[in-house]
């Protein structure tokens, strides 16, 4: 898979992770515990950068 498509993939994933967290519906079987740890710091960086007006 080219980079561009494995990109579009993760963020794909990060995307559908949330929803389903916020749907309280448990993690794909896809899902590993590490990314699952990652995808939670990433989505906390991304608030904190939003909180900060996208300045980190």
């Amino acid at each position: 898979m080219d980079e561009v498509g494995s990109s579009e993939w993760d963020a794909a994933k990060w995307e559908m992770t949330i929803w389903w967290a916020a749907d309280g519906i448990d993690s794909p079987a896809w899902l590993s515990y590490r990314e699952a740890a990652s995808l939670q710091t990433r989505k906390q960086r991304a608030k904190h950068i939003a909180c900060r007006g996208g300045k980190d």
